[in-house]
């Protein structure tokens, strides 16, 4: 009877690093050669090592690359593509973040800015998509809550642009949006925010995180004001 091996062949992080690491680069080579989101999660890796700047710069590349790109996403891709933001976001976020506050917020922005390209582009029948961006809402916003003056410039920006969506991820923040950093946007939008359905909404949310009573009220209109639920909400406050 063969004399079974006291070393244990389960994954595990100790397990691996007795292959050495040079066994384990060859084999991360390999399999990242058939497997593209592998490939780019070791480059940000390597760029991480190298710095912020590098690192900044490597994201920066992929996100450029994913606003330019006009094809379809097919139901089957999706996942991939989810995944791919995914990793980019937790490098912006876990790497990038801790180095280079400010210029984390404004790579998270143009994180975001791809949304309304990709909900074109991309099969999402599901919702997939739409939640993989609310659920990076609290890390833009806990970003936001230590960003100076110019970094939260960036963010009143993108909310300028697009208010529509803002006023989603805003919702979906939970208690990582704080009331002064909503003052602190608030006070960075102009009058004109409020010509727009859309400008109104987004600025009566900022407006419930900063506990502004009045004006909230004052972005309610005689129309929202008859809509029973509006009413409770008036009632409520």
């Amino acid at each position: 009877m063969a004399r079974q091996s006291r070393i244990s062949t389960r994954l595990s992080a100790a397990g691996l690093e007795r292959l050495g690491a040079a066994r384990l680069a060859d084999l991360l080579i390999e399999e990242g050669a058939g497997n593209a989101n592998l490939k780019r999660r070791l480059r940000l890796e390597l760029a991480a090592q190298a710095g912020p700047d590098v690192l900044a710069l490597e994201i920066d590349k992929r996100l450029t690359a994913l606003a330019a790109a006009r094809t379809r996403v097919s139901w089957r891709k999706r996942g991939e593509l989810i995944e791919d933001l995914t990793a980019h976001r937790r490098m912006i976020v876990e790497r990038l973040a801790p180095e280079t506050p400010g210029e984390a917020l404004a790579v998270l922005i143009r994180w975001f800015d791809l949304y309304p390209g990709l909900s074109i582009r991309v099969k999402d029948a599901k919702g997939e998509l739409s939640a993989a961006f609310e659920a990076a809402a609290p890390d833009l916003f806990t970003l936001a809550e230590t960003a100076g003056g110019e970094a939260l410039r960036d963010l009143v920006d993108a909310l300028r642009r697009r208010p529509q969506d803002y006023a989603r991820w805003i919702s979906s923040a939970g208690e990582a949006f704080g009331p002064l950093t909503a003052r602190r946007l608030l006070d960075g939008l102009d009058v004109s925010t409020r010509k727009t359905p859309a400008g109104r909404n987004l600025l009566r949310r900022l407006a419930d995180r900063a506990g502004d009573l009045d004006l909230w009220l004052s972005l309610v209109t005689p129309e929202q004001a008859g809509s029973p639920d509006v009413a409770a909400d008036i009632a409520r406050r």
